[in-house]
């Protein structure tokens, strides 16, 4: 179960980063999180993808208040209300519950993902601008050290929204490799507290575990 949500989540590594120094963050950076910070409801539709372009998994998140999120994907959903974490798993029909502790490891937490909020990014190098899905975008190589291991983040982010279009993840070891497109990021949207509790009537005959 707990593999599930760690592949889960590392599906939703993106966004941008950029600066030169180690430890440091540059203007790109500094954009996008303040562009995130202020969007306090949105969604984003998202596709991950190999190398060759084979689909490996669909899904959507939706976040409020930029500290609750409700991740959906084909293997299964996540819940977090801010303090209390609900992880169902479709393959086994079941959900544990647990109060996450480590605001640093943004590999499981898709929320903090999504504005690199954190102090283990080491390095963030701007790698100049392209043309990708007829949009302008800047390019950036961010590092992330997770829990001793190595990601390496190539990030393409519109120039106009400061939002991301596409990105590469990969890490040092060699045992995660994919891409990250993301379908749409949605601000027009309208979403309750509730949207973010795991709410057993609509999932009967599910087991849960409760770790706290």
């Amino acid at each position: 179960m707990k593999g599930f949500v760690i592949g889960a989540l590392l599906m939703m590594v993106w966004l941008l980063a950029g600066a030169a120094t180690v430890g440091k963050v540059d203007k790109n950076l500094t954009e996008m999180r303040a562009k995130i910070s202020a969007l306090k409801e949105y969604v984003v539709i998202f596709k991950s993808v190999d190398n060759n372009g084979t689909v490996l998994m669909n899904g959507e998140i939706s976040v409020m208040n930029n500290t609750k999120y409700h991740l959906k994907t084909n293997a299964g959903e996540t819940w977090f209300d801010g303090k209390t974490l609900w992880n169902y798993s479709a393959e086994n029909n079941e959900v544990t519950i647990d109060e996450p502790k480590n605001e640093n490891a943004i590999l499981a937490n898709p929320q903090k993902l999504l504005s690199l909020d954190s102090d283990n990014i080491t390095e963030s190098v701007f790698q100049g601008k392209e043309e990708k899905k007829g949009r302008s975008v800047n390019v950036s190589r961010v590092v992330l050290n997770n829990e001793g291991v190595k990601f390496i983040i190539m990030l393409y982010v519109d120039q106009e929204t400061k939002l991301p279009l596409e990105m590469n993840i990969s890490s040092e070891d060699g045992e995660y490799e994919f891409n990250i497109v993301v379908e749409k990021f949605k601000t027009d949207v309208s979403l309750k507290d509730i949207d973010f509790k795991f709410e057993p009537k609509k999932y009967p005959k599910t087991e849960i575990i409760d770790f706290r």
